[in-house]
């Protein structure tokens, strides 16, 4: 943290990168590579209390997607974030955007796999934004987490109907060769 009273005084916290800072100021959540030198990352948490990193948990993670770019929801009760594929995994599927309910440890993937997405950022409307490459165009997309229809950035093409699109809060079973 850098102190703007004394901006050449600097403290490092801990090891990752794309922190993004709860609503409440008391948390950061980040991406950290599972082995230094690697591109396998996972999503962490640390709590900052007098000023120190304390409490690092690791929340997402997986053997064969990198878990990436991790946002906190508008309430901080969950997080989201994209999962791209690593090594033999690449040719199979495509980067996806999970949400992840911080209370129940449940996993709900938000977009299908006709798009890659990445990027994702919770609105103040409670939808998830995020980039999605769909064949021949990147645009803005977004998808209301526990239900609705994920529209592109002009909002008139619908590219799921809602029972597709899982709630965050449902049960999600997600197995390891799908996604994170």
């Amino acid at each position: 943290t850098i102190d703007v009273g004394q901006p050449s005084v600097r403290k490092f916290l801990t090891y990752g990168m794309c922190p993004d800072w709860s609503a409440e100021g008391k948390r950061l959540v980040f991406q950290r590579a599972r082995q230094r030198g690697t591109r396998h990352f996972s999503v962490w948490t640390v709590d900052l209390i007098d000023g120190e990193a304390r409490n690092p948990t690791e929340i997402a993670y997986s053997d064969q997607f990198a878990c990436i770019t991790p946002r906190w929801s508008p309430d901080d009760q969950s997080v989201v974030y994209a999962s791209v594929p690593l090594g033999p995994a690449a040719s199979r599927h495509g980067a996806a955007v999970w949400a992840l309910d911080l209370q129940t440890g449940l996993k709900a993937k938000l977009t299908n796999r006709d798009l890659t997405a990445f990027n994702p950022i919770w609105g103040p409307d409670g939808r998830v934004y995020f980039v999605a490459a769909s064949p021949g165009s990147e645009n803005i997309w977004s998808v209301q987490p526990g239900g609705g229809v994920m529209h592109a950035g002009t909002g008139k093409q619908a590219m799921e109907s809602a029972s597709s699109v899982p709630r965050v809060n449902a049960p999600v079973t997600v197995r390891p060769e799908v996604g994170p």
